[in-house]
């Protein structure tokens, strides 16, 4: 086996025992495990949290401010994205068993929300203190006094395999990043690769003395980029850990953060913040396995997962919070093949700006057999839509489902779109069949459903509607409004 180590990986494990001190790694009785944090001045001083009564790391991280109009100037106004933010926190722990949580916070807690609210978890607030009982692995956000933006994200990670046994089982070649800082330029990642970054670990993009931009991007307002910071290109590749992978020091739309491109992919358990791009773009790639990561962006284009002309793909157990389209599933004019056989499920979603849950709108080829199943969005305050097809080009999107997600609030909930699109690239239109929407509800907002074909050929069709509730009451046909290109539709109250 050869085993490569970050840049800097001893000095950084040195430096790692003064910033640590306060927090050192620690297995806990019940198996559960807390982590190491490397930079004190990363953490807040503000809020404080337990696990089972020993204090973790609590991260703080730069999230899009409440404001709609501030949202919308981080998207156009990309020179200065990164001066429109506000400020939450995050915190990791490995769980194996029900665990005491103890929030503290900087005043009285006056009210707690612990969000997805259909794990109904139980707590006690005392004063400035809460204690809240958890019993299984989750992405929980706490929201303290109806303060939705500054909320406090705790990640309860199932175990992750260690290292021992990955070098022991795996007879690839293995990248290790140790507790510490590593700032990397680029790492190109081939196949048989498992990259391993450790908890306590934060992975720092930058952009590498006399590092040329590569060209300019796909989309047309996008200015020249640089190679991502990670690319796992190949076969047989994995990136897992409970690190931090940060895009902080990296200009805005310079580099995408993790670029997937080939077979049996899989990136497990980290958490990626600060994206100046998409955060992880996956394109031509088959059998590609995202599970458990968490996404805290805010600068413009920050997508967090874009599936592009792939196939066989499971994104499950994602947090992701950012500012552009959160999962969206795309076929652009560069890709090879068709988009096939996607399941997303069980993740849970805060949306900022743009789509929650989405398809297009580029389609130059043919999009079918999507799975979006037993997802809470927890919030959606954007200008788009929530749950969303958007076919701006010629391919057809055909057999999908929506199942079992659960919806904060939102205005515009739901729509199936044909039409010409800023991002167009095909003469002609094309079509969008056979989708269901089932057991879907929305808590608050005006939940606007909105279905709209493009001309006789470019049809919306085959469309069902069963058990969808807004404000705990089931739609009827005056729910939504159509055109005429729209046929065959069914509302069905389960």
């Amino acid at each position: 086996m050869n085993v490569f180590f970050g840049k800097s990986v001893i000095y950084i494990l040195i430096l790692s025992v003064f910033f640590t001190i306060s927090f050192p790694s620690q297995l806990l009785s019940q198996g559960s495990k807390v982590y190491s944090a490397p930079d004190r001045d990363l953490l807040s001083n503000d809020i404080r949290i337990l696990i089972d009564d020993v204090s973790i790391p609590v991260y703080k991280c730069k999230v899009a401010p409440s404001s709609i109009s501030l949202k919308g100037k981080a998207m156009s106004d990309v020179k200065n994205t990164a001066d429109y933010f506000e400020e939450a926190f995050f915190a990791n722990f490995d769980m194996k068993s029900k665990v005491k949580v103890v929030l503290i916070y900087k005043d009285k807690i006056e009210k707690l929300k612990i969000l997805p609210e259909r794990d109904n978890i139980k707590y006690k607030i005392s004063n400035n203190s809460a204690e809240i009982e958890i019993s299984k692995e989750g992405n929980y956000t706490f929201e303290v006094n109806d303060d939705i933006i500054h909320s406090i994200h705790l990640f309860a990670n199932p175990p992750l395999i260690d290292l021992a046994s990955v070098k022991s089982k795996w007879n690839g070649k293995l990248i290790y990043y140790g507790p510490g800082i590593h700032d990397v330029g680029h790492l190109l990642v081939e196949s048989n690769t498992t990259v391993y970054v450790d908890e306590g670990a934060i992975i720092r993009g930058r952009i590498e003395s006399g590092e040329k931009p590569t060209g300019i991007s796909s989309q047309k307002h996008q200015t020249n980029g640089y190679s991502p910071l990670i690319n796992l290109h190949g076969d047989n590749i994995k990136l897992i850990g409970r690190g931090i992978i940060d895009g902080s020091l990296l200009p805005a739309l310079s580099k995408k953060m993790i670029d997937v491109r080939g077979n049996n992919i899989e990136i497990e358990g980290v958490t990626i913040v600060n994206s100046p791009h998409w955060t992880i773009p996956i394109t031509n790639s088959n059998n590609v396995k995202v599970y458990n990561v968490k996404l805290i962006g805010y600068r413009a284009n920050s997508d967090g997962i874009d599936v592009n002309g792939s196939r066989a793909v499971l994104i499950r157990g994602a947090f992701i919070r950012t500012l552009d389209d959160l999962i969206v599933i795309k076929t652009t004019k560069s890709v090879l093949q068709n988009a096939t056989d996607i399941k997303i499920e069980k993740c849970v979603l805060w949306n900022q700006l743009a789509h929650a849950l989405s398809i297009g709108a580029e389609v130059t080829k043919d999009i079918t057999n999507v799975n979006f199943t037993n997802c809470d969005i927890i919030h959606d305050l954007g200008r788009e839509w929530t749950l969303r097809i958007y076919n701006g080009d010629k391919g057809t999107v055909s057999n999908v489902s929506f199942n079992n997600i659960r919806v904060g609030e939102s205005d515009k909930f739901i729509s199936l779109w044909i039409g010409e699109t800023y991002w167009s690239t095909d003469g002609n239109r094309g079509r969008i069949e056979n989708v269901k929407f089932e057991n879907i509800s929305l808590s608050g907002g005006k939940g606007k459903i909105n279905l709209q074909g493009f001309d006789n050929n470019s049809t919306v069709k085959n469309i069902s509607f069963k058990g969808v509730r807004i404000n705990n009451k089931l739609i009827s046909k005056d729910a939504l409004t159509k055109n005429k290109y729209v046929g065959k539709l069914l509302i069905k109250n389960l």
